[in-house]
């Protein structure tokens, strides 16, 4: 269980670093073009006016500079942060995470239901592509191989269950009867000590009666 927290901590944090650099292309990509055409001394405007692109700016701020400000190049190296966001920059990075949810929701959607709703008309739309055919044939090959392999496992695995169920089933049959026996016998040993003592009562009382037959005749 630990593990797979670690995977699903780490596998989170590669999510957030791809989501910064790709923001952070745009956002160059689009300081180059700004650049470009006003000229190279764009960069030493430092963070007041004329250092953005005023046409593209969703915000801006003159502190939290990755540049300049000590530390925000960290987040700027692992976030993409920028004091200034761009149209760009904003709008890729949501449809970055929008990319990321539905390639998750697809992938749960297979794990639970076996297949996508359009996989197989998509399957046999890429087979007709040349370059694509081998690639696909090979995945459709590889996923049936494990489609019989999880048949198998699941067989082998209801076999061992119904295995376990009848073993249990046989133990707890067993300890019954042994049970019931030795109830049966405790039973019997009871019955037997109360007759021997009813017998000895008996004995008992018929010695005294013929105890006090000789005394009256006496």
């Amino acid at each position: 269980m630990q593990i797979q927290i670690f995977l699903v901590a780490s596998t989170s944090v590669l999510y957030l670093i791809a989501a910064g650099m790709f923001s952070k292309s745009i956002w160059s990509f689009q300081y180059y073009v700004f650049a470009a055409r006003v000229g190279s001394d764009v960069s030493e405007e430092g963070n007041g006016a004329g250092s953005y692109d005023i046409l593209e700016t969703v915000w801006h701020v003159d502190c939290c500079n990755p540049e300049t400000d000590n530390g925000w190049d960290v987040f700027n190296a692992v976030l993409g942060w920028q004091n200034t966001a761009t149209y760009g920059s904003v709008i890729s990075y949501n449809i970055y995470w929008l990319f990321i949810t539905f390639c998750v929701g697809c992938l749960l959607y297979e794990e639970r239901t076996g297949s996508l709703s359009l996989q197989k008309a998509t399957y046999d739309i890429l087979l007709k592509i040349p370059g694509l055919k081998t690639y696909i044939s090979k995945k459709i090959a590889s996923k049936e191989a494990n489609a019989d392999q999880l048949v198998m496992a699941g067989q082998e695995q209801l076999r061992q269950d119904f295995v376990v169920q009848e073993s249990k089933q046989t133990t707890t049959t067993s300890t019954a009867i042994y049970a019931w026996r030795s109830s049966y016998c405790v039973v019997s040993i009871l019955r037997g000590e109360r007759k021997g003592e009813r017998e000895g009562e008996r004995k008992g009382e018929g010695e005294g009666e013929g105890e006090g037959g000789n005394i009256e005749c006496c």
